[in-house]
């Protein structure tokens, strides 16, 4: 009988051999999932679609680390093709940029897609109109901003800037010319942020020039009924001491006065822009006071006519100065 070289043991060892080395070669053909986007990726404060793409090759999930990032989906089985996902960034009402991970998992295998969102462009103004009057002055509006901006006066060419104090908070001073008409005017103050198409704007409203500087006739006058002391017979004198006269409008007809006291001597002598005080007393029925203070401040001088007018009380007064 001729000898065996295959004994039953030795073939059993190299079958166990071959099935083990087959297993371990099927667990190494499984490719690890790929990702197949921009790991980075960058919105605006307004948001809005992305898409993230990956090819797994066992079961998969996507997760969002944040509230203001939503997912199509969250998991799924892998077909040997590529997956997308889509997803949607909310709108960024803060000023502060912001971050958020997508993470995609499959098997023992993490993908990351960073996402960034800017923050929201703000500019806002303590308030949307000013009132100035008619004499002209510098002002400042307050203005709470986190971007550069421009300041645009448009054709308003009375209103120029001053300072501007470049802070989160910042102040502008803004300077306006005097209103020589006797009709009020507006403009408005534009900011307008370098960087997009943002802008606020402000409302300077500036009252027209007292209407007394256009009349001629001594007497007391108000700014929107006109002369409501009219002139009639002038009487004018010095009382209490060298430093101050008075003088008397009297209209013998209807036995009414008006005595302008106190005036200090030293207004002869005033120009454009200083202010005195003096008392009036009078009868007239048309003012509810028979005795008003006022601190008027000087218009202008014209040969021996004087204009001044007081702000607060919005009346004026003419006084003939020999």
């Amino acid at each position: 009988m001729k000898p065996s070289f295959f004994h039953p043991q030795l073939l059993q060892a190299a079958a166990v051999a071959l099935a083990l080395l087959s297993a371990v070669s099927c667990k190494q053909a499984i490719p690890e999932m790929t990702l197949d986007c921009e790991e980075s990726v960058s919105f605006d404060s307004a948001g809005g679609p992305g898409m993230v793409r990956f090819t797994p090759y066992e079961n998969w999930k996507v997760r969002s680390s944040v509230s203001w990032l939503t997912l199509s989906t969250t998991g799924g089985l892998p077909n040997g093709e590529r997956i997308s996902v889509s997803y949607n960034v909310m709108e960024n009402g803060g000023d502060e940029e912001r971050t958020a991970q997508i993470t995609i998992t499959s098997g023992a295998v993490s993908k990351t897609v960073n996402v960034t969102q800017g923050k929201k462009h703000i500019i806002s103004a303590g308030s949307t109109r000013v009132n100035i009057d008619d004499l002209g002055q510098t002002f400042t509006i307050k203005v709470k901003s986190n971007v550069d901006y421009d300041v645009d006066f448009g054709d308003a060419q009375w209103l120029r800037l001053i300072e501007n104090k470049a802070l989160t908070e910042s102040e502008l001073t803004i300077g306006a010319d005097a209103n020589p008409e006797t009709e009020a005017r507006s403009a408005y103050v534009t900011l307008k942020d370098r960087t997009s198409a943002g802008s606020i704007r402000i409302e300077v409203f500036q009252s027209g020039a007292p209407i007394i500087s256009a009349c001629s006739a001594c007497g007391l006058y108000d700014n929107t009924k006109g002369l409501i002391v009219p002139e009639g017979m002038v009487q004018q004198g010095v009382i209490g001491d060298s430093d101050s006269f008075s003088f008397h409008l009297v209209d013998s007809k209807e036995r009414r006065y008006c005595l302008f006291k106190g005036i200090p001597a030293a207004v002869r002598e005033m120009k454009a822009g200083e202010s005195f005080t003096l008392e009036i007393e009078h009868n007239y029925e048309s003012i509810p006071e028979s005795t008003l203070t006022l601190n008027p401040v000087v218009l202008k001088r014209e040969g021996d006519l004087l204009w001044a007018w007081d702000r607060s009380a919005r009346k004026g007064i003419i006084i003939r100065i020999r």
